[in-house]
């Protein structure tokens, strides 16, 4: 993968913005297909670095990287592996009819929804044997207290309800009682 050498993107030099903003969309789509580090590391990781960084934020719950430059070596690896169909890379499909940044969202957009739903797919195909295998001891109540709590989290994230969520894990994973569990949600128990 390319070094990416600024601890925060940005901080891209001004000079160097103005250099990528002098480029064509064409020139810089040529420039990362023929693997220029310089433009791919300028646009990619550092011009670019505000739209990647609020897809990561969005979607870090189901994707496996370290951190947001993370995530943009794994999509850089998305855009530029070829297809077994088409032996296309998916960025070698653009065609120069939107500017690129325009495509290159949605195309963001779509990677990260493919991601989403393959996390979903994974955690459905999780069994009750996986998660039993889990338990101190085996028993027919499964205990909050022996599951991974980023398990947990990933789970409580992905409700759409802030209310039943809350309830949740203020009743099963903090353990309150039915009654302080109805005060703090404001509910009738």
């Amino acid at each position: 993968m390319f070094a990416v050498n600024s601890p925060n993107s940005f901080d891209m030099q001004l000079s160097d913005k103005k250099y990528i903003e002098s480029l064509s969309d064409y020139q810089v789509v040529e420039a990362i297909l023929s693997r220029d580090e310089k433009i791919t590391v300028l646009y990619l990781y550092d011009y670019c670095y505000p739209l990647f960084k609020a897809y990561y934020e969005k979607f870090k719950y189901c994707v496996e990287a370290e951190d947001c430059r993370d995530f943009i070596s794994g999509f850089y690896l998305y855009l530029m592996t070829p297809g077994t169909v088409s032996r296309r890379s998916k960025l070698s499909t653009y065609s120069c009819g939107s500017r690129f940044i325009y495509w290159l969202k949605i195309v963001l957009a779509n990677y990260c929804i493919t991601l989403s739903k393959e996390s979903e797919r994974k955690l459905k195909m999780t069994s009750y044997e996986d998660v039993a295998g889990r338990l101190v001891e085996e028993s027919e109540s499964l205990s909050m207290d022996t599951l991974n709590r980023d398990d947990i989290e990933i789970v409580l994230c992905r409700m759409s309800n802030s209310r039943y969520r809350n309830l949740i894990r203020f009743r099963y994973v903090d353990g309150m009682s039915n009654c302080e569990t109805a005060e703090l949600l404001g509910m009738s128990l």
